[in-house]
């Protein structure tokens, strides 16, 4: 547990903190990173003692007028504690906000991302058990948020801020912040499929199947993926839709067909190696990328853009033989009657939403849930923590390296950005992507034909 005080002074606040060391014997200190006011030590709630909490004058508060605690739940690499630069640009923010708001306390949790103990189940226990304990605020992904809030978990935003309404969002941001028509989420952290590559071997991917098989430069994608995420942003971009006017899961044969095609024509001519059938995940198809067994691959944006960093940051200078190593563009386009030859990829993120339903906090922390969501501080912490930021403002604040002249962030993930879609309720992808798999996998491996697998995925989506 981690607290974030708003002090006076940086004066006061040091010697504030200095007591609460000496009366917290057992706490150990928190890694800090710039120079900016200490927070107090993080214990166990087990172990933890008393800690002096400070008033906008100074004064210890008194046990029946104590401060404002916000309380707040991250996953742990969002920890503000973590020593990283991504961390410690979220706990100088935090103290900011503590700053600005005399009397206020950030009291930081942190919770697995998922499982026992994880953020739904302990939301959910405590909903149940002890609403007293609820976050005020709480990071939570795409499926996370949408099974909370369908279990009542979260508080809507609606009436309580109008920072969607800027159009400085993309699409897929203003998409990851609502439940139907509900506002529940603040984006702060985006995600998606995109295409890695090495530009010493790939100078200029192919924008579409056509071009990839006419180039025969090996594309490398999960294909055993359960979700079936590439083949579904495949059938996506050709035209293809997931639901029924019912909100059914539902496939179009005639597009799905077009696509399981060009997938055939594409492995016939081992520009799709046959051992991408055996990738069960991104992660696979990323590390596969990494072992240097293709040189274009479909990877999320979360892996590519640290790796990308860190290329850069190690690559030697262009004007001596150096290359920037690593690049990012959209992913080809299937051709088709339907297609708009536009680029689509799927996309998640991350949101902070209100956890309690019956809070007093709910104004507090919405006003914190927009600072943390604010373009320039986005700017900096999406780079440093290597995300997609879901405001075009923000992209524009990345920081292009000085030694390398030419090279943009924005001209390689813009178009990525614009062409972002959120992809579909878990519900529905849980349905879907069994079916898509299984078409894809039949299709690589000689097991059915296009047609076939097309009208085998359609027939299964048909049975009640």
């Amino acid at each position: 547990m981690t607290r974030f005080f708003a002090p006076a002074s940086a004066r006061l606040w040091l010697l504030l903190g200095l007591a609460a060391l000496l009366a917290a014997c057992s706490a150990l200190p928190i890694p800090g990173g710039s120079p900016t006011p200490e927070v107090l030590p993080t214990s166990s709630p087990a172990t933890q003692a008393p800690a002096v909490e400070a008033t906008s004058s100074g004064q210890p508060a008194a046990a029946d007028n104590g401060p404002d605690v916000l309380t707040v739940w991250v996953p742990p690499q969002f920890d503000p504690n973590s020593g990283t630069p991504a961390g410690d640009l979220l706990k100088q923010r935090l103290l900011e906000f503590t700053s600005r708001m005399p009397g206020v306390e950030i009291d930081v949790r942190v919770k697995a991302e998922s499982g026992p103990g994880g953020l739904y189940d302990s939301l959910a226990a405590a909903n149940a058990a002890a609403p007293e304990a609820r976050p005020d605020l709480i990071a939570l992904p795409q499926d996370t948020l949408q099974a909370s809030a369908l279990k009542g978990l979260l508080q809507p935003y609606d009436g309580l801020t109008i920072a969607m309404s800027d159009p400085d969002w993309y699409e897929y941001a203003r998409q990851l912040a609502n439940l139907q028509t509900i506002q529940f989420g603040m984006p702060f952290a985006g995600d998606a499929l995109l295409r890695a590559y090495r530009p010493a071997v790939v100078p200029t991917p192919a924008a579409d199947w056509t071009a990839l098989l006419e180039g025969q430069q090996p594309m490398i994608f999960s294909a055993a993926d359960p979700h079936a995420l590439f083949t579904l942003s495949q059938y996506l971009a050709a035209g293809g839709r997931t639901s029924d006017e019912q909100g059914r899961p539902t496939l179009d044969g005639e597009i799905l067909t077009s696509v399981l095609a060009f997938l055939l024509q594409a492995s016939q001519a081992e520009v799709v190696p046959g051992w991408v059938a055996e990738l069960q995940a991104p992660a696979d198809a990323w590390q596969a990328f990494q072992e240097g067994k293709g040189d274009q691959a479909a990877v999320w944006a979360s892996q590519y853009l640290p790796a990308a960093s860190e290329a850069l940051a190690n690559s030697s200078d262009p004007a001596e033989g150096g290359d920037a190593t690593l690049a990012a563009a959209t992913l080809p386009v299937p051709p088709s009657p339907e297609s708009t030859n536009e680029p689509l990829t799927l996309a998640t993120g991350w949101v902070w939403a209100l956890g309690n339903t019956h809070s007093a906090h709910h104004e507090l922390s919405t006003r914190l849930a927009e600072f943390l969501t604010e373009s320039r501080f986005l700017a900096r912490w999406t780079q440093a923590a290597g995300y997609l930021p879901p405001r075009p403002s923000a992209l524009e604040g990345w920081q292009n390296p000085a030694d390398r002249e030419g090279f943009s962030w924005q001209s390689q993930l813009q178009p990525i950005l614009q062409s972002s879609r959120l992809y579909p309720p878990i519900e529905v992808l849980t349905e879907l992507g069994p079916v898509l798999q299984q078409a894809t996998l039949q299709v690589l491996t000689g097991q059915a034909t296009p047609e076939d697998a097309a009208r085998s995925a359609v027939e299964k989506l048909s049975i009640p």
